[in-house]
C-alpha cells in the first residue's frame, strides 16, 4: 500500500464515521488495520497483530473492532462498500429553488 491510498482510505473511513455510517469501534479497528498494513511490523508486535485479527471471533465481544481491523488490514474501500463518501458527507440540498 502506498501513502496516497492509505490517506484516501483513512479519510473515507473518517468521513463515514462522522456521517454515522460506521460506528466508532469499527472505525478505530479499521484505522489501526490500515496503519498495520502501511507500516507492517514497525506498527505493533506480531502478538498484537494476531490479537487484533482474532478480535470478535470465537465469542470475543469486540466484534466491531475486529471486523474493522480485518477490513482495514485488507484495504477494503469503505466508500465503495457503504456509499459514496461524497454522498455521505454532502450537505443536504434544498428542494426549493
Amino acid at each position: 500500500m502506498d501513502g496516497n491510498t492509505f490517506t484516501r482510505l483513512l479519510h473515507g473511513a473518517r468521513m463515514l464515521q462522522i456521517a454515522g455510517v460506521i460506528g466508532n469501534d469499527y472505525s478505530r479497528g479499521y484505522q489501526r488495520g490500515l496503519r498495520r498494513l502501511l507500516h507492517g511490523k514497525r506498527f505493533g508486535s506480531e502478538a498484537e497483530h494476531a490479537h487484533w485479527l482474532r478480535m470478535g471471533l470465537d465469542d470475543d465481544p469486540e466484534v466491531e473492532l475486529g471486523n474493522g481491523y480485518r477490513d482495514g488490514f485488507a484495504a477494503r474501500d469503505l466508500c465503495k462498500v457503504f456509499a459514496s463518501c461524497d454522498e455521505a458527507t454532502a450537505e443536504p440540498q434544498s428542494t426549493f429553488a
